[in-house]
């Protein structure tokens, strides 16, 4: 990750690898990726933290519909 941003020249607007845990996360998760897993990768020490902070519930995009039952 960082040789990538290094790459990218991202260093230099003030990017770190840490950066990317805000959406990371909550996609890894939304791709069925093991939230286990992710709090590895992300390095955190309990998972609490990883749901308190950086996972949030979202609602999908047919939840209106499905409630209003509209095909």
């Amino acid at each position: 990750m960082e040789q990538s941003i290094c790459l990218a020249r991202l260093g230099e607007q003030g990017v770190l690898a840490k950066s990317f845990r805000p959406t990371g996360a909550p996609s890894a998760i939304e791709q069925g990726v093991n939230p286990e897993v992710v709090r590895k990768v992300g390095r955190w020490k309990n998972s609490e933290v990883v749901f308190a902070h950086y996972v949030h519930a979202r609602i999908p995009d047919n939840f209106s519909d499905s409630i209003l039952n509209i095909d």
